[in-house]
């Protein structure tokens, strides 16, 4: 796994799968702090503002996950990551409990 992946701070949905990656889980996925701090949103003044200048975004999301369709409103609520579909092996790194 890349290790530049790890440096991608701000990231709250990481979906790795199916991507022929091999090797161990990299332990620094907890430096991607969007996915471990607990009460990591987006400022809604921040949505405001982009709002008023991009009419055309809509403040919501499909997402289908695991076969599953969801409808996401409150966007900076959304985090997940999807290691699925590589080849990677070993334990789970204990740092994961920190991914909220």
């Amino acid at each position: 796994m890349p290790s530049t992946i790890c440096c991608l701070s701000g990231t709250h949905v990481l979906d790795l799968s199916e991507n022929n990656i091999s090797g161990r889980i990299s332990r620094c996925l907890n430096n991607i702090t969007a996915l471990v701090q607990k009460n990591n949103t987006i400022e809604y003044d921040d949505w405001e503002y982009y709002l008023h200048h991009n009419p055309a975004y809509v403040n919501n999301i499909f997402v289908q996950w695991k076969g599953q369709d969801s409808k996401y409103k409150t966007l900076g609520l959304l985090k997940g990551i999807d290691l699925s579909g590589n080849k990677l092996f070993g334990p789970i790194p204990q740092e994961f409990s920190a991914l909220r």
